[in-house]
C-alpha cells in the first residue's frame, strides 16, 4: 500500500516541477531584447567574450629591499674581527715597519 502511494507522490511533484518555468539569466534577456530592438540601441553591446582586466599597477619598493642598499649597509659595518672601514675619502695613517722603528732608535 505503501509504493503506489510513495510513486503517486512522485508523479505529482514531478508534475509541478515540469510546470514551472526556469529562471531565466538576466543577461540572456537583455540581449534578447536587444536583438528584438534591432537598430536603436542606446547601450552598448554587451561584449561576448572574456575581457582580460586592465594590469596591476608596479609593486611600490622600499629602499631596503633594493641589492644597492644591502650591499652599501654591509660595507658599512665590515666583518667581525677586523679593523673598522674607514669612511670613503679619508686617508689612512702609513703604518711604519719595525725594523725602521729600530734604526731610528739605534
Amino acid at each position: 500500500m505503501t509504493y503506489p502511494r510513495l510513486l503517486g507522490t512522485f508523479a505529482i511533484a514531478l508534475g509541478l516541477a515540469a510546470a514551472q518555468q526556469a529562471p531565466e539569466d538576466p543577461v540572456m534577456k537583455v540581449r534578447a531584447q536587444r536583438a528584438q530592438a534591432g537598430g536603436d540601441q542606446d547601450l552598448p553591446p554587451v561584449p561576448r567574450v572574456v575581457l582580460e582586466p586592465p594590469p596591476l599597477p608596479a609593486p611600490e619598493v622600499h629602499i631596503k629591499d633594493t641589492r644597492g642598499y644591502r650591499a652599501s649597509k654591509k660595507a658599512k659595518r665590515g666583518k667581525r674581527g677586523k679593523a673598522a672601514v674607514v669612511k670613503k675619502g679619508a686617508v689612512k695613517a702609513a703604518k711604519t715597519s719595525r725594523t725602521k722603528k729600530a734604526a731610528v732608535k739605534k
